[in-house]
């Protein structure tokens, strides 16, 4: 009761940026006549920049191209391809931007192989991003 009909419609955003500002505009239903514009902050999700091992090679060193939420411990089942990490490798944030992989017992990767990042729920540091996807 009492409610009103708006149409918004959001731009399309090229999210090469970490951060893109677009104008709005949301119109009136009834009344095209009736409009107001506002800002939208879009908000591009992490990806992974670098990954390297450590100078004794038990850990892998990933790091994102911006900070993330990440915070503490991740499952790395969730966040990573763990078929040469060996068994349990746990994950740990370092730096908002880094996470740390200590490997597991029987190990096989090696230097120059890829590290396959699946995305889990890694988002900006201000959650506002979707998850970030998959990369190498």
């Amino acid at each position: 009761p009492g409610g009103v009909d708006v149409s918004f419609t959001l731009p399309a955003a090229s999210l090469d940026a970490i951060q893109v500002v677009a104008r709005t505009k949301t119109t009136l239903v009834s009344d095209a006549t009736v409009f107001a514009f506002s800002d939208v902050t879009y908000h591009r999700a992490p990806r992974l920049a670098a990954a390297r091992f450590n100078a004794i090679g038990s850990q892998i060193l990933l790091t994102f191209d911006q900070n993330t939420d990440g915070a503490n411990t991740l499952a790395c089942e969730a966040a990573l391809d763990t078929a040469r990490l060996g068994a349990k490798p746990a994950c740990t944030w370092v730096a908002p931007a880094t996470l740390v992989v200590a490997l597991g017992q029987g190990a096989a990767i090696l230097p120059g192989e890829t590290v396959t990042f699946l995305g889990a729920s890694v988002r900006s540091a201000n959650n506002a991003s979707e998850p970030a996807g998959p990369s190498s």
